[in-house]
């Protein structure tokens, strides 16, 4: 896996009871997990690279994705982020920063360390709002024998939980996508300005979801 489950302890994509103690709900998030990453970046990048950039990955004692020790440089560069000279014709932020000043441009990598905390570092992964927002399509209700339930807590507002479904899917295509107003770029353009190194990279176009699910 490249999401640790630590990423869904805390934040927008917190989800909870999936502490050590609760297997069965830990269990079903691990095979959500595995299922997802696979989906959301064969969309992302495009079944020929995705099988490429697989066969450069192996597992770590954790069960977590790191490079293989003879990979090409260039697969680091995807897993584990970039910082390259940004083409000089290629500024699409409005800011002007093709003007001088923004030589950069930073690609965080699918994983990234985010914080360390207790000595620990907190690794992010930016198809964790992908699985997030699966899992809260899926888990929205609980299967009984006479239909479907969903649980209320005593003392409790209920609050919908489309809006945090929304708010991963629009996380997600921002990361993989769109890119962010600065010198930090999604996956899509550091494939698209690498393309290069990753002639396999096939492009599939996302569109953001409102609140209303439109």
């Amino acid at each position: 896996m490249f999401t640790r489950f630590s990423q869904f302890t805390y934040g927008q994509l917190h989800i909870p009871n999936i502490d050590t103690e609760v297997i069965n709900n830990k269990t079903a998030l691990s095979i959500h997990i595995q299922k997802c990453e696979e989906e959301g970046l064969r969309l992302a990048m495009g079944d020929c690279l995705y099988d490429e950039f697989m066969s450069n990955l192996e597992k770590d004692e954790n069960g977590y994705y790191k490079l293989k020790s003879d990979a090409d440089e260039k697969w680091g560069w995807l897993l584990n982020g970039h910082s390259y000279d940004a083409p000089s014709s290629n500024c699409n932020c409005g800011c002007g920063c093709g003007s001088g000043k923004c030589s950069k441009h930073v690609w965080g990598g699918i994983i990234s360390k985010v914080a360390t905390v207790e000595s620990v570092d907190v690794i992010e992964s930016i198809l964790a709002p992908y699985v997030y927002f699966n899992w809260n399509m899926n888990y929205r209700t609980i299967a009984t024998g006479v239909g479907e339930a969903k649980g209320i807590a005593n003392n409790t507002v209920i609050e919908p939980s489309r809006n945090k479904r929304v708010d991963a899917w629009n996380e997600y295509i921002q990361k993989v996508s769109f890119g962010f107003p600065n010198s930090k770029v999604s996956l899509h353009q550091f494939l698209s300005e690498h393309k290069e190194l990753f002639p396999d990279f096939q492009k599939v176009c996302f569109n953001p979801i409102t609140y209303w699910d439109v």
